[in-house]
């Protein structure tokens, strides 16, 4: 089953037409989709406290991001560190990698493109 912003479905539904939503897959796997704002935190947060696996947030279809997603983003990578687990950003936009660079926070992600191993975010 796959996790989206308005509930528990099989597939992503038409209806879900909010700017933000998330559906999740298998090993951890969190697809980011439209922009991350403070509305869609609260959703993305409850489920995010409730993975206990490495998480890998596939950031292809984010369009935006401000401060309350990057929050979001931050605490799901901080318990996966205290579990000694990877958290992964894939394919992030350039809105992601230009406030976590402006911010000094490249390089606590592990950044995954398409053709490529996890590595740090450039400086």
């Amino acid at each position: 089953m796959q996790k989206c912003c308005r509930g528990v479905l099989e597939d992503l539904p038409r209806a879900c037409t909010d700017v933000f939503s998330f559906r999740s897959g298998p090993d951890g796997e969190v697809r980011l989709i439209g922009e991350l704002d403070l509305a869609g935190t609260v959703p993305l947060r409850r489920w995010l406290e409730q993975l206990e696996g490495p998480v890998r947030f596939d950031c292809s279809d984010l369009t935006f991001i401000d401060a309350a997603g990057l929050g979001a983003l931050i605490g799901s990578r901080n318990r996966c560190v205290a579990r000694g687990q990877a958290c992964v950003l894939q394919a992030p936009p350039r809105c992601l990698t230009k406030m976590l660079s402006i911010l000094g926070l490249d390089g606590i992600f592990d950044v995954e493109g398409p053709d490529t191993r996890a590595t740090s975010l450039p400086s």
